[in-house]
């Protein structure tokens, strides 16, 4: 590794630094001045800021913002750059194994097989929730269905958001900042869920996604209560003492389905 590659590993650029941190040109200047942003000299006389320094102002300033009652919320598809973001808002909620070299990957690899697998929530420049469905082939339902971890499915066992056969989806993480109260981050997965159901599951439906089922893991007591809330069934504790659960979007009687179930409706009516 030579010294670029070791600057890279460690240290920010300042507009990397200025993206991370929210900040404007000459904001992130003063602070630099001031004394609050530490400046590294390396070869070239060139500034680099370093990344532990960075993420940890940026913790502060999340956290300063999320606990005060001002939000600005952007839900939408996310996106490779977003990979950042959602690789530390996942160590905040499962800690260090989601860090390592095999999880980061298979985030980068999922989003990539289907760019319509994760959806994020912002306030601000924050990430405060994110949701990885994503489609599969029977085979590997199966397999979930009997505790094999979802980010462990190859690219061949990832299907598309598109009509032509029922699919079978999964859940793979749902997760809210933990830099925020515990009924803030129980706002923001409500509004983030909300959105999909209002904006991106109905608007499958107008394509003709047609969607049989999604299963997912209760690994933590709050995501038991959500699934539970939002009609999921437990089907047992299975290998790696994951607790399974299961929706039928059939015979659910959920008011936010509604949506999807009549443009699912209406587009076979027309199509068929």
């Amino acid at each position: 590794m030579n010294l670029s590659e070791r600057t890279a590993e460690k240290y920010y650029t300042p507009q990397e630094a200025m993206n991370r941190l929210g900040m404007t040109r000459d904001m992130f200047n003063h602070h630099v001045k001031q004394g609050s942003i530490k400046k590294y000299i390396f070869v070239g006389k060139h500034g680099y800021y370093s990344k532990v320094e960075i993420e940890a102002m940026r913790e502060k300033i999340e956290y300063t913002l999320l606990t005060v009652n001002e939000t600005d919320l952007t839900y939408r598809a996310a996106l490779p750059a977003d990979l950042e973001d959602l690789n530390r808002v996942a160590h905040l909620n499962f800690g260090e194994l989601s860090r390592s070299p095999e999880r980061i990957a298979a985030r980068k690899r999922i989003l990539e097989a289907n760019p319509s697998s994760t959806f994020v929530l912002y306030n601000y420049n924050a990430l405060v929730a994110a949701l990885d469905i994503v489609p599969l082939k029977h085979e590997a339902i199966l397999q979930f269905r009997e505790g094999v971890r979802g980010w462990t499915f190859p690219n061949k066992m990832i299907e598309q958001f598109e009509p032509g056969h029922r699919l079978e989806c999964i859940i793979i993480d749902f997760m809210t900042t933990t830099n925020a109260p515990k009924a803030r981050r129980e706002y923001y997965a409500s509004v983030l869920l909300r959105q999909f159901g209002s904006q991106t599951l109905t608007e499958w439906g107008r394509k003709g996604v047609d969607i049989q089922s999604v299963d997912a893991c209760g690994g933590f007591e709050d995501g038991r209560h959500i699934l539970g809330s939002a009609g999921f069934v437990s089907i047992g504790i299975k290998k790696h003492n994951r607790e399974i659960y299961t929706l039928d979007l059939d015979h659910s009687k959920l008011r936010t389905l509604q949506p999807y179930k009549e443009a699912l409706q209406d587009w076979k009516a027309h199509n068929n």
